[in-house]
Formats: structure tokens, sequence, C-alpha cells
């Protein structure tokens, strides 16, 4: 069983997933003010410093962080709906360190938890997205729009692509694609 050129592909961290807050309470847990996007976190942090770049290995390496990931609950409706009309297949990048294993279980158990077994076996982990066969690629990363790929990018709206242009957006807080 593998992804066809028909395949509806779906990001999970930033795109079903709320990757942000989970990070901002693990590193940030007296100041609920400080609003760092995914990629502030992933880029910014680890450039720093030393101290900054430990934290953030520290947060996104604990035991739970996946799992504490809270759902973009429209999406995942949404995401619902084109698993009953389409082969919907959930495309992610996991951590390559010793904290894989447990990354790539958490990721599974929260796509069971809301798709069902089914569902939890259709997760491709690369991060090699633009490898995967698909007709869309629904993603909140900002390069989706630069990559050489089959798919068609299907840019989920989130702060740290606003100003990136993508023919096709999704807001997550009504998510609908003409033609979807």
């Amino acid at each position: 069983m593998k992804p066809t050129n028909n395949s509806i592909l779906v990001d999970m961290d930033g795109t079903l997933f709320n990757f942000v807050d989970v990070f901002n309470k693990r590193l940030y847990p007296h100041n609920i003010s400080n609003n760092l996007t995914q990629y502030d976190i992933l880029g910014t942090q680890l450039e720093q410093s030393i101290v900054k770049a430990h934290s953030t290995i520290d947060a996104i390496f604990s035991a739970s962080f996946y799992a504490d990931e809270s759902p973009h609950t429209k999406m995942i409706t949404y995401v619902q709906n084109l698993i009953n009309q389409f082969d919907v297949w959930f495309v992610t990048a996991p951590i390559s360190s010793y904290h894989r294993e447990c990354c790539v279980n958490e990721k599974r158990a929260q796509i069971q938890r809301f798709y069902g077994w089914k569902a939890a076996q259709k997760i491709i982990y690369t991060s090699e997205k633009h490898k995967v066969l698909g007709l869309y690629l629904i993603d909140d990363h900002p390069n989706i729009v630069e990559i050489q790929a089959g798919w068609k990018p299907i840019m989920v709206s989130q702060v740290w692509n606003a100003n990136i242009h993508c023919d096709i957006r999704i807001d997550l807080r009504n998510p609908q694609v003409d033609g979807l």
C-alpha cells in the first residue's frame, strides 16, 4: 500500500496539530506570553546560542511531546471528510535522533486517536516530502511552494507563512478548498 498520483498528502505538525503551544509550554512554562512560531523555534532558537539550542532540543525530545500536541479541531474534521472521499496519506518529518522511535509512536497514536487504525497505517515519515507521490500536499511549511514535486501545494495559513504566495491556501478556522 503506497500513495499514488491521486492521493492527498497531509502534514501533521502545524497543520493538524499545534506544535507551537506545546513547545512554548515546555520551554517557557511561566511565560505564557511568549509567541514563538514553529520556524522561530526550529531555526532562530537553535542558532542563537548553545543554551537556547539545548533548551529547545530538551523541549522537543521530552516525553510525550507529540502526544501532547492539541488538535486543530476544524482541520481534523476537514481531513476526516477528505478520508471519506479520497486516498489520504499523512506525511511528517520525524526528528532524527535517539528520540525518533518515540516521536514515530506518538505521531502514529495521534492519527489513530482521531482517524482510526487504518489511517494510522498510512503515515509516511520523511523529511523529503517532495519525493512522495500525490495530487496535493496540505502543509504549513513555507518552502512547499518552492519544491519541485509532483503534487500541488495547499498552504495552511499560519503566522510564519503569511508572506509566502501560494495559489491554494486553507484557513485553520474554516478549512475548505474548492474542488476537494
